[in-house]
């Protein structure tokens, strides 16, 4: 009978343990499924300057968009960074003046600028947040901001 009992308390834990466990992976797990960006993106390592106009006519575009100040308090200008990635990557990114992106529907949730916005499908997967410390490193270290591009896009161009 204390045998039943030790062995029904010991299975009542270790369910209780795996429950928890599963809970707080499911609960963290955020699905990062790689995609490509539109063709056009790849194969040229420029900025390509866009207006709020521009901008509408994206839809349901899958590109970078760069969204940037006149000024940057920042030891080294975050666009050589990303200027770097872009040429090594030969991948273009959009850029955009922060005054023109306030106009966006995108604003809504990216407030602050600099930053880069990851875009699949129209909507925002991923972007840097000027105001957060965690994001700092990639906006000044190219391995930083390459390891966090990365884990969204795919960096070459499809053969399709």
């Amino acid at each position: 009978m204390k045998k039943n009992k030790i062995i029904i308390i010991s299975l009542i834990i270790v369910i209780l343990v795996l429950s928890i466990g599963a809970y707080v992976y499911l609960k963290n797990y955020k699905p990062t499924d790689k995609f490509y960006l539109e063709n056009k993106y790849y194969g040229s390592h420029e900025f390509i300057e866009i207006d709020t106009k521009e901008f509408n006519k994206l839809k349901n575009g899958s590109y970078i968009l760069y969204v940037y100040n006149n000024y940057c308090n920042l030891p080294i200008p975050c666009h050589e960074i990303f200027e770097k990635y872009m040429t090594k990557k030969d991948v273009a990114f959009l850029s955009m003046k922060y005054e023109y992106f306030k106009e966006t529907e995108l604003h809504k949730e990216v407030r602050f600028a600099p930053s880069i916005i990851i875009v699949k499908n129209g909507k925002i997967v991923a972007y840097l947040d000027a105001e957060k410390d965690d994001d700092l490193d990639k906006y000044q270290d190219l391995d930083e901001f390459t390891k966090w591009i990365e884990k969204y896009i795919y960096s070459e161009k499809t053969t399709n």
